[in-house]
């Protein structure tokens, strides 16, 4: 786990071992959330509460890590979009 930014603006990437990756993936996935393009073979689902914002990250190569902070849904996609494919 990571944590970038301060204040209001601080958000964590957390890596999530294959298995626990994968369920996370599928259970955001299935419960609705927006699907969010990223290009390069990765596919993202945000969700939003208030003003809380998750963006739940899949590579190519099923690696899978989940982003989350009090930021603009526009912000944690272009972190998500630089994301390395092998995250975990």
């Amino acid at each position: 786990m990571a944590a970038y930014g301060d204040g209001l603006s601080r958000f964590v990437v957390i890596p999530l071992p294959r298995r626990l990756g994968y369920q996370t993936f599928r259970a955001v996935q299935d419960a609705g959330a927006a699907p969010v393009p990223l290009g390069g073979g990765a596919h993202a689902y945000e969700v939003r509460a208030g003003v809380l914002t998750v963006l739940a990250v899949q590579t190519r190569i099923s690696e899978t890590a989940v982003l989350a902070g009090l930021v603009t849904p526009d912000l944690l996609t272009r972190v998500a979009s630089e994301l390395p494919v092998d995250i975990v």
